[in-house]
C-alpha cells in the first residue's frame, strides 16, 4: 500500500515538474531577433548576441544564403544556389601602398572600384585613384 501512495506522489511531482517547464518554454520569448539581417536585442534579453548571421525568411546576398544552410560552392569567387538564384561572393580588394606603382600595365582585367563604382582596366589603375578604396573583380553593373 505505501509503495502505490509513494508511487502516485512521485507521479504527481513528475507532472507538476513537467507541466512547469513546459509552462516556462512556451511562455519564454526569444532574446534575439533577426531584423533585416541584424540581430536586435529584446528587453529581458539574459543571453550574449548571437555570432551567427541571421536571415529573415529572404535571402539577398552571399552571406545570407550560406547563413540559410545552403553549401558554397568551390570555385573562386564563392558561389551559392538558394532556390534557383545563385548569390557570389563579393571579395574585396583593398588598396595598399604596394598597389599603387608609377606605371601600370595596359592589361584588361576590368574590376570596378569602389565607393566611387567606377570600372577600370586593371586594380592598378584603380588603386592610382585616390579616391578608391578597394576593387572587386568584373566590371561595375
Amino acid at each position: 500500500m505505501k509503495k502505490r501512495k509513494r508511487g502516485k506522489i512521485i507521479l504527481i511531482i513528475l507532472l507538476i515538474i513537467i507541466l512547469f517547464l513546459g509552462f516556462k518554454l512556451i511562455g519564454q520569448e526569444e532574446d534575439w531577433i533577426c531584423v533585416e539581417g541584424d540581430w536586435v536585442e529584446q528587453e529581458s534579453s539574459t543571453s550574449e548576441k548571437p555570432k551567427s548571421y541571421c536571415v529573415d525568411g529572404e535571402v539577398n546576398n552571399f552571406k545570407e544564403c550560406i547563413a540559410a544552410g545552403n553549401p558554397a560552392m568551390e570555385s573562386y569567387p564563392r558561389k551559392c544556389i538558394n532556390l534557383n538564384e545563385t548569390f557570389t561572393e563579393i571579395i574585396e580588394n583593398f588598396c595598399t601602398q604596394k598597389d599603387v606603382g608609377e606605371f601600370c600595365m595596359n592589361l584588361y582585367e576590368p574590376v570596378c572600384g569602389y565607393p566611387l563604382e567606377k570600372t577600370f582596366s586593371n586594380s592598378c589603375f584603380a588603386c592610382q585613384d585616390e579616391n578608391i578604396l578597394y576593387w572587386i573583380f568584373g566590371e561595375c553593373i
